[in-house]
């Protein structure tokens, strides 16, 4: 029996897996680097176990750039025979990465080919096949029904997903309320607000985004796989992250454990800054009653005894870093 679950658990453990080990062939550089990497949280290898023909790629800090093909079933492009010789291209040439978006008809027959043929990474994204792989209309599906697209795809071999989470009643609530100087641009973000229109419901998966992990571990981290989130949700960091990766304006601007990250910060607000504390408040903010900024721990000591300090959350960080405008 293996001794981990996660290529994370390995890595931090000291053991080198096959596909770290593959990996680190692959990238040119030493097994025990591409391991410390892993370990930190700086390099995923996205991996479903029923993906018996992947080829394992290792993504992010250090290594090579992957490529990615977008292809897919849609009402414009029906033939089958194409889109596989789209993914043969695709192979040949050596993509790392293929994200089916497939979107018409029983999607599932051209993927289940895709799986078994494929050395590359497989990604789809759920919303686009919902409509298709349940034969109902958008009003009748239900929030369970999302799910089972996710779970589907998972026990297919998909190996990663775009799952719109991003979204809730919170925001369609504001976006009626100040109106959109544009349509949304997501296809399976504008399917989402349509039916959450119609049924007046919330996005089922950010209501049940605990339920879509659950599946993930399921199928994507059985003995020794890793799973990679790419989001903009702050809040799922919180629950599930180990380990972040901060990219602002293309530079990683941080790398390593979530809670150190949170650690070292706190928000301060109050009425008056010292002047020789604004060197540094990061994403400092005045008003007329006061200011608000975040600050490193090291550096509160000696602000005014009505200064008020609050543990910072990763939201926090990334927003007062963002304004700020740099990491520091």
């Amino acid at each position: 029996m293996n001794q981990y679950k996660t290529q994370m658990e390995a890595a931090k453990s000291g053991i080198l897996t096959p596909e770290m080990k593959t990996v680190a062939k692959k990238e040119s550089i030493s097994p025990d680097k591409l391991r410390e990497g892993v370990a930190s949280g700086a390099i995923a290898i996205p991996c479903n176990i029923r993906h018996a023909s992947i080829s394992p790629e290792g993504i992010g800090m250090g290594l090579k750039t992957k490529i990615n093909v977008n292809l897919g079933i849609s009402g414009d492009c029906k033939n089958y025979d194409i889109e596989m010789q789209k993914v043969d291209l695709a192979i040949k040439y050596g993509a790392e990465a293929i994200m089916d978006l497939s979107n018409y008809g029983k999607t599932n027959t051209f993927r289940k080919e895709l799986i078994k043929k494929s050395p590359a990474m497989i990604g789809t994204v759920p919303m686009y096949d919902a409509i298709g792989y349940l034969e109902k209309d958008l009003l009748d599906i239900t929030a369970k029904d999302f799910l089972r697209v996710v779970t589907a795809h998972a026990e297919e071999g998909v190996d990663f997903m775009t799952i719109h989470a991003g979204i809730n009643r919170r925001a369609v609530e504001a976006f009626r309320r100040d109106k959109r100087r544009m349509n949304i641009v997501s296809r399976g973000g504008s399917l989402l607000f349509a039916w959450m229109m119609m049924t007046g419901n919330e996005n089922p998966f950010y209501e049940y985004y605990d339920e879509v992990l659950e599946i993930l571990r399921e199928y994507l981290i059985p003995e020794k796989r890793t799973v990679l989130f790419s989001t903009h949700i702050t809040g799922d960091l919180e629950r599930i992250a180990d380990c972040i990766v901060y990219i602002s304006n293309g530079a990683v601007s941080y790398c390593g454990d979530k809670e150190e990250l949170t650690s070292s910060y706190c928000v301060v607000r109050g009425e008056r800054l010292p002047e020789e504390k604004s060197a540094y408040a990061i994403g400092l903010r005045r008003s007329a009653v006061g200011y608000e900024c975040l600050m490193a721990l090291s550096h509160i000591g000696g602000l005014p005894a009505d200064t008020v300090t609050e543990a910072a959350a990763i939201g926090d960080v990334i927003v007062y870093m963002e304004r700020n405008g740099k990491y520091v």
